[in-house]
């Protein structure tokens, strides 16, 4: 009897299908459409210091208005699956990291707000996990062309939070009366997309 020849490892890729990401997808939609789904998921900061461990997770699902939601979930979305896909291991400590600890840094250095809601933080993690990769990658192979444009959205992020940071408004959300530009979830969620990537190393694939 022959034995089975193991897929090549693209279709076996291919076959993955990004379920975490595509759940928390489901999840930011359903809550966008649930108004009071959104209000018991959101890190309601009034209830400091006994604010519920699952809205720790949850409020980075939830967000303040349509443009506030496109914005973010059209970033996430691409960025999730490809990690998950590529670099599962790595997208599911990234994701646990940043969510605790960008709700952290909102809870602990930004009393005044009293909600807090959004996947910015999270896509500034996933963000820097992917540059990382990338820029290893281009290093490697001395593609200095793709290497340096790397190099270039690391400028553009820092230029987008340091606007952010000093002029309190978004570059790309439109602001609205419930919503106040977080640019530290920002920074802390893009530290710990590149602690991620520094320190956790995906298993090497055998086929």
């Amino acid at each position: 009897m022959k034995a089975l020849a193991r897929p090549h490892p693209h279709i076996a890729e291919a076959r993955r299908f990004p379920s975490v990401s595509s759940l928390c997808t489901f999840i930011s939609l359903l809550a966008m459409m649930c108004p009071r789904l959104a209000n018991g998921l959101q890190l309601s900061l009034t209830h400091t210091p006994f604010i519920p461990v699952y809205q720790w997770l949850t409020c980075h699902l939830t967000h303040w208005s349509w443009n506030h939601y496109v914005w973010d979930i059209g970033l996430f979305v691409p960025l999730a699956w490809y990690l998950e896909q590529k670099h599962k291991k790595q997208f599911l400590w990234c994701l646990l990291l940043a969510c605790v600890a960008v709700s952290c840094s909102v809870v602990f250095c930004l009393p005044s707000l009293t909600g807090y809601r959004g996947l910015s933080g999270i896509d500034s993690a996933l963000f820097s996990l992917v540059l990382l990769i990338l820029t290893r990658e281009f290093w490697g192979k001395k593609d200095w062309t793709n290497w340096g444009i790397c190099l270039i959205f690391y400028g553009g992020f820092f230029l987008k939070t340091g606007y952010e940071t000093i002029c309190g408004q978004t570059v790309f959300v439109s602001a609205s009366t419930q919503m106040t530009p977080v640019p530290l979830a920002h920074f802390i969620g893009f530290l710990t997309g590149t602690f991620t990537g520094l320190f956790i190393h995906e298993k090497k694939k055998t086929y």
